[in-house]
């Protein structure tokens, strides 16, 4: 009698530590403070590893359709051959980028993505840093911005092991001059909520705009190539952003 009570005893532990809520859709970038016996002020022993920081969700996007590579939708983007934009940013450890002078050292390539939040963006800037090389011997510099604050693009950056510049601009500056706003309705921000991302905690700011997620290369001082798309799951590729690099002859 003693022995099944023990193991009634043990199915209702073990059934109050299973937890009944599903999965979050974006998963958090923060170290979980829990130790393996549930007890938060409790360091790990000498052979426990602390719990490592969860990558943020990163999702495969679909390849530009060839007929579609290099355009713009109406009434986004710059004109070819318009110049750099006077821009000065931050980095994703807050100090101050001067864009024109990054621009004096070689062809950069800006893309623009909506945030660390988003997991197609992230597989694209994922994409960029794995071909980091091949940009590398055709002298381009990939630049990635977007309006998170500077400790949110060094999540970014962290993350993905970035090797080119992730540059935050929460407060629209390059976003307005390069004309790729998207401003969220009441709809789009209880979407982002129901993910459990607040737009206005990531960048500081009330605006509620991000980025339609474009690629300009600049070459000379002056808009060499431009690409965006309303359809935020569908980017070039790295082999299309390369073909087309060596199509241009920088």
């Amino acid at each position: 009698m003693r022995a099944s009570t023990v193991f009634l005893a043990a199915l209702v532990v073990a059934g109050c530590n299973e937890s009944g809520s599903e999965p979050s859709a974006e998963p958090s970038s923060k170290a979980s403070t829990s130790s393996p016996a549930g007890n938060p002020s409790a360091a790990p022993t000498a052979n426990e590893k602390p719990l490592a920081a969860k990558k943020p969700m990163a999702k495969e996007t679909s390849d530009t359709a060839s007929d579609h590579l290099g355009k713009l939708p109406e009434g986004v983007g710059l004109k070819l051959g318009s110049p750099l934009p006077e821009l000065k940013l931050q980095s994703s450890e807050g100090d101050e980028v001067d864009v024109n002078a990054l621009a004096k050292t070689g062809t950069l390539m800006l893309v623009f993505y909506r945030g660390g939040w988003c997991p197609f963006c992230n597989y694209q800037i994922h994409s960029l840093a794995k071909a980091y090389p091949e940009f590398q011997k055709r002298g381009v510099t990939p630049v990635a911005i977007s309006v998170d604050l500077p400790n949110e693009a060094s999540k970014t950056q962290t993350s993905w092991k970035i090797p080119f510049p992730v540059l935050t601009d929460p407060e629209l500056v390059a976003h307005k001059a390069f004309n790729v706003l998207n401003q969220l309705d009441d709809s789009g921000l209880a979407k982002l909520k129901g993910y459990g991302i607040d737009l206005e905690q990531r960048t500081g700011q009330k605006h509620h705009t991000i980025a339609i997620p474009s690629i300009f290369i600049i070459n000379d001082g002056k808009l060499a190539w431009a690409h965006a798309d309303t359809d935020y799951k569908t980017r070039p590729s790295t082999t299309q952003l390369l073909k087309v690099i060596d199509d241009l002859k920088l």
